[in-house]
């Protein structure tokens, strides 16, 4: 079973075996390839849905909800990563030493 997943602007096939996967494996697998793909500089996948816009839940079985060769929308939500600030150490005396 191969189910087209489109992010954004491309479409990714994903071969789901015989689709007894669970929905939100065919997300991670999608989502995974298309970081390798395209790159993401981070983000999680928020939410699937089929083509007529109706929202796929996640446990669901691929197979029971996708046909084979359909086509899902995967969306997902970039995660803003602050810069890292980088602590300037500040020196400490040496102690003093004794007599």
């Amino acid at each position: 079973m191969k189910v087209l997943v489109q992010i954004n602007d491309e479409v990714l096939t994903i071969d789901c075996g015989t689709g007894r996967n669970k929905i939100s494996w065919l997300c991670n697998s999608a989502f995974h390839r298309y970081d390798q793909n395209y790159g993401l500089d981070s983000g999680l996948w928020s939410s699937i849905e089929d083509e007529s816009g109706n929202k796929l839940i996640p446990d669901a079985v691929i197979a029971d909800k996708i046909e084979d060769g359909g086509k899902v929308i995967l969306k997902f939500e970039e995660i803003k990563v602050e810069e890292e600030k980088t602590a300037k150490a500040t020196p400490v005396p040496a102690p003093a030493k004794k007599k």
